[in-house]
């Protein structure tokens, strides 16, 4: 029986007692803001995605069927940055959006890209408004809301980007030298100004 405690029973409860700890006595927000970025991101990609082979009936050259809602719609010159002539100009213009998408799942230039998505997004689906739901409108919102938050603190290339600048000492900064230790004068590139200065 202590063995089945010791090995089975003691590492859950260990492992309730840290998660417990996690979720009620650390801050961690931003964390569940970054996995809010990349679900969206992915749901927005998803649903370029699936409607990739009927891109051109939905918004394209083939949505002459929409043309009425188009004029009566609340957006305006908004639903007329995909209204080009050209399908291969569309498909070119659709694909930058979902590359928008898949920049903010990786988390580059999070909040540029973030509203870049929301306004594109924004301008394809209001193509065609009678296709469109409240799920739009909900991630609309969500992906403004998404621009003031800070969503790449965590699993995101811009927090990579900060994690190295923040371990570089700063340019023309008093900094100790990996070499030998001593406080030595920084270049603006990070390395020493010169090498006697160290010694």
């Amino acid at each position: 029986m202590s063995l089945v405690r010791d090995h089975v029973i003691q590492p859950l409860n260990d492992w309730n007692i840290r998660g417990q700890g996690w979720l009620l006595l650390q801050q961690n927000a931003l964390y569940g803001l970054s996995a809010t970025r990349i679900l969206v991101g992915v749901a927005m990609l998803g649903l370029l995605l699936t409607n990739f082979t009927s891109r051109h009936i939905l918004w394209g050259t083939g949505s002459f069927w929409a043309e009425p809602y188009r004029e009566v719609n609340a957006f305006g010159e908004l639903v007329d940055v995909f209204g080009v002539e050209s399908p291969a100009l569309f498909t070119l213009m659709y694909m930058a959006l979902m590359g928008l998408a898949v920049a903010v799942i990786i988390g580059w230039r999070t909040r540029a890209t973030t509203l870049l998505l929301a306004i594109g997004m924004a301008a394809l689906v209001e193509r065609a408004s009678p296709m469109g739901d409240q799920g739009d409108n909900i991630a609309r919102i969500g992906l403004l809301l998404m621009v003031l938050m800070n969503t790449s603190a965590h699993w995101s290339l811009d927090a990579d980007d900060v994690d190295a600048a923040s371990s570089a000492p700063p340019p023309g900064s008093w900094a100790r030298s990996r070499t030998c230790g001593t406080p030595c004068r920084c270049s603006p590139g990070g390395g020493p100004v010169s090498s006697t200065m160290c010694r």
